[in-house]
């Protein structure tokens, strides 16, 4: 930056997160002190010095916050307000459902008839819920490439792509089947006597090749593969020179008449199944388009954009041919254009930097840092195939390969290397760890736990079996797994060995809770990890993803609001007297109903059931008196302050805090005051309002992290993979590898290669026609396959000095021989689950990793506490009585 190549303000950093710019531009400043400090001459010093006050005007940001600076210099040219606002996620998602209520309700008074017959197809709640779906995803693009299609036109795009793209992908898929690969490998070497079986292994071995060969007929050539490899009638165990030989012939031939009866080869292109289904995408992306419509006359009229309003418009403005000058003046105002975590960008993000970066970007002007491995949101558009494509584009002189890890010790990435040098595509280069190994090997384990396991030790089984009634097997088998995880950690923390290094000292310590990290694939059953830390009081935090809204103390603080705005509303008014809030018991509630016929006559009556105890008469009157006084001012209040007044009557506060995890709730609390100030600066004491987008987002959780109520690094964190990304911690554990992939979802989607796809058996009456969405489903079960092994690829390289890899099992011995889920098969292909021992014959220069196998109970002091909300009663009163032995019932000052 201090000689002549480029002046600070024509370098721009593109990063992923704005966490991540601000690392960036703090890395930088520190350097820049550093080089101060190191300069020679006083020139030099005073570069340094100049430079250093400057990087506040660095341009470092994310893709989007780039695009809002962009779109706001040149409005006009963008035909945007520059004054825009930039809607939250959160915001968006409820004006976008806000406009769609709307413009259905218009519809629906208007005898829309193709809207009434996807009503029809699909039902009201659920077509609204797929519009919702399909316009929180960026499918503009979609919009404008088919809104003229025809369906023929439709049908004529879906035939050609199940010709040359279709049938040989998925023959290609069919033939690398574990189960065909076997026969196949079973009909080459097999020695058997009877000549007839011999020729039989031939014509399967010939039915193979022929599947590559003859894509006009892989339908009979399925057919013929499936009469081939019947074992019945055809050969017996005599005939194989072993028992053992015959059984692995007899199974791979049963797997593979499975998978030629599952192949989605056999489904069919029927032209009345292909022209229905195309006419009913079409009239879904036409409905689509009027929605979004109504959508972008909303934003524009109150001046706001979203995320992806953000990139469509610097594209168009980028790409334009009115505005030559102005691509010109941003190709020659940039020198460098770094574009940070590069595998994570989608099509769209790609075509601007291109744009940016000019004619001649392959040349000059483009730095980009990814690593293909580490693709793993797909969900968000990211499409890593996009990246590889510009990749090859540059010149092969300036790829660099980095495969120096500063981050794990050398036995994780052994362990790493082992597992992933052959699950990709790319070609796998293995890590390097920059620092030598100061931990205790093994620093790899998996931790097996089994559902029929006596967890023990304290813990009262009649509480934990009534728990577990209201669970499927697959959350008890979880469940069992979360304990021995939580027992597993409590052990290690007791145990106090040195066993990860301080990222300050760079010595060897004790584990501390902080070092800790539970990585999930997904939070749908975090509440049961949840459940174990608290129950061996292990502090956490929840980081990320959509667990505001989920929170309890959301539900409560909803409850009270709704039971304020409405008098007829008793579920609310239910869910608020049960609370921490009021804290009447479940009979109370009960007997109020049972006397007076609802539950808002019950509590207001002057007169209460003689069932109910002085203390719950007391809690009655109080709570009715505090509604009643809530309800006379919420007209004339802010949100906020009627909001902050009932927590102050209630005692609310108070109560959160005595509760496990207290601060953090009381901090939620906190943050839901600050949205409904938010909300009052817009839209000033309007309580429904608030009520209706809290609501919507309760039921929609849109993604909004937990309030952070002190210093993180003294808990453990539990997060989705996904928002670990670019963090490291001292032990990792990642559990639930015995989960099974979700099923694939049968709404509809908007390809921009494919048009508007529907699935034929909602579209029309023929279940077994090979329509576009059937294709675009089977391309994302190989996309969706091949980001699990990068999931589980980020995931362990989290880890900086141990790594847990956790899964719970029905049956131990029975289920480590034969894994089910996609993650443990995975596993299995490379090392032996029982024993920890890797199985396969590792590359040149490779390590053999050493990992520990646990099955049995972790051993722990700790002893597990109740499970209910609040104060653990019994243990206060055992305190108590403690106190009143010793001191002779003095309280000890404190």
């Amino acid at each position: 930056m201090l000689g002549p190549v480029a002046e600070l303000t024509e370098l721009v950093a593109i990063t992923f997160t704005d966490a991540a710019a601000r690392e960036m531009r703090e890395r930088i400043r520190n350097r820049c002190h550093q080089r101060l400090q190191e300069a020679s001459s006083e020139g030099e010093k005073q570069s340094w010095q100049q430079l250093i006050p400057a990087m506040d005007e660095a341009r470092i940001s994310t893709i989007h916050s780039f695009c809002a600076t962009l779109l706001r210099r040149y409005a006009a040219e963008a035909a945007v307000d520059p004054h825009f606002e930039l809607l939250s996620g959160p915001a968006a998602e409820l004006l976008r459902i806000q406009t769609l209520d709307n413009r259905l309700r218009q519809l629906l008074i208007a005898n829309h008839e193709p809207l009434i017959e996807l009503a029809t197809r699909f039902g009201l709640q659920n077509l609204r819920d797929i519009i919702a779906d399909l316009l929180s995803k960026n499918t503009s693009r979609a919009l404008e490439l088919w809104g003229t299609a025809t369906s023929s036109e439709l049908v004529a795009v879906w035939r050609q792509h199940h010709a040359e793209h279709f049938v040989p992908a998925a023959v290609q898929h069919f033939l690398a089947e574990e189960p065909v690969s076997k026969l196949r490998e079973l009909c080459q070497t097999s020695a058997v006597s009877k000549e007839t079986l011999q020729d039989r292994f031939q014509e399967i071995l010939s039915l193979l090749e022929k599947l590559k060969q003859e894509p006009d007929s892989v339908v009979e050539l399925l057919g013929q593969l499936h009469d081939m490899a019947r074992v019945q009638g055809v050969c017996q165990k005599v005939d194989w020179s072993s028992e053992e030989e015959f059984n692995h012939y007899r199974d791979a031939c049963n797997e593979v008449r499975k998978l030629t009866k599952k192949s989605p080869l056999q489904r069919l292109l029927d032209d009345a199944a292909l022209e229905q289904t195309a006419a009913v995408g079409l009239d879904l992306l036409h409905l689509v388009a009027d929605v979004s419509t109504s959508y972008k006359r909303v934003k524009q009229g109150r001046s706001v954009l979203e995320f992806d309003d953000l990139l469509v418009k610097t594209y168009r403005l980028l790409t334009n041919e009115q505005f030559p000058a102005i691509q010109r003046k941003l190709n020659q105002s940039m020198r460098l254009l770094m574009v940070d975590e590069f595998q994570d960008t989608d099509p769209l993000q790609v075509a601007i930097v291109q744009a940016l970066c000019g004619e001649q970007w392959a040349e000059q002007g483009l730095f980009v840092v990814g690593d293909f491995k580490q693709s793993i949101y797909r969900f968000r558009g990211a499409e890593p195939e996009v990246s590889d494509a510009l990749r090859a584009h540059l010149p092969a002189a300036s790829r660099l390969s980095l495969t120096t890890n500063f981050r794990s010790q050398p036995a994780i990435l052994d362990f790493v290397n082992a597992l992933f040098c052959e699950a990709f595509e790319q070609t796998y280069e293995p890590l390097v760890a920059h620092r030598s190994q100061q931990a205790p090997l093994p620093a790899v384990e998996f931790l097996w736990s089994c559902d029929q396991q006596d967890v023990g030790n304290g813990v009262q089984p009649a509480e934990f079996q009534q728990h577990a009634l209201h669970r499927s097997p697959a959350q008890r088998e979880r469940t069992q797994e979360a304990r021995f995880i939580a027992r597993r950690l409590s052990q290690l923390l007791d145990e106090a060995e040195p066993i990860v290094v301080d990222p300050q000292s760079r010595l060897l310590r004790p584990l501390q809770l902080g070092d800790i990290a539970i990585l999930l694939r997904s939070l749908s059953d975090v509440n049961i990890y949840e459940e174990a830390l608290r129950e061996y009081g292990l502090d956490y935090y929840l980081t990320g993803g959509r667990a505001f809204y989920a929170q309890q103390e959301i539900h409560d603080v909803l409850h009270l609001l709704r039971a304020v705005a409405s008098l007829s509303d008793d579920l609310s008014l239910a869910g608020a007297l049960r609370s921490p809030l009021f804290s009447l018991e479940d009979e109370t509630l009960f007997w109020l109903v049972e006397a007076h016929g609802s539950l808002g006559s019950g509590l207001f009556a002057a007169a209460l059931p003689p069932q109910l105890s002085d203390a719950e008469c007391a809690k009655v009157r109080r709570a009715a008196s505090t509604l009643q006084g809530l309800r006379a001012i919420k007209d004339c209040k802010l949100v906020a302050e009627l909001l902050r007044m009932a927590i102050a009557q209630t005692g609310y506060d108070a109560i959160l805090l005595a509760e496990f995890m207290g601060q953090r709730k009381l901090a939620n609390v906190h943050k839901l005051l600050e949205q409904a100030r938010s909300h009052d600066r817009s839209n000033p004491g309007d309580l429904d309002g608030f009520i209706t987008q809290l609501s919507e987002f309760v039921v929609r959780t849109p993604k909004e992290p937990l309030a952070a109520s002190r210093a993180e690094c003294d808990a453990i964190r539990i997060m989705t993979i996904h928002n670990s990304k670019g963090l490291e911690f001292g032990l990792v554990v990642v559990p639930d590898l015995g989960r099974k992939s979700p099923h694939a979802s049968s709404r509809p989607v908007f390809d921009e290669k494919l048009g508007p796809l529907v699935s034929p058996e909602t579209a029309s009456q023929h279940e077994n026609c090979c329509a576009g969405w059937n294709m675009h489903q089977f391309a994302e079960q190989q996309h969706e396959m091949a980001e699990r092994n990068r999931l589980l690829y980020v995931a362990c390289t989290r880890a900086a000095d141990r790594l847990i890899l956790s899964s719970s099992f029905k049956n131990l011995e029975k289920d480590l021989e034969n894994p089910s889920s996609a993650w443990l098969k995975f596993l299995a292909k490379r090392f032996c689950l029982q024993s920890g021992q890797c199985i396969v014959d590792l590359p040149t220069n490779y390590c053999s990793p050493q990992v520990l196998v646990t099955t049995d109970l972790p051993p722990t002091e700790r002893k597990p506490m109740s499970k209910s909300r609040g104060v653990d009663l019994i243990e206060l009163v055992e305190k108590t009585n403690e106190l009143v032995q010793r001191d002779k019932g003095t309280v000890p000052g404190t």
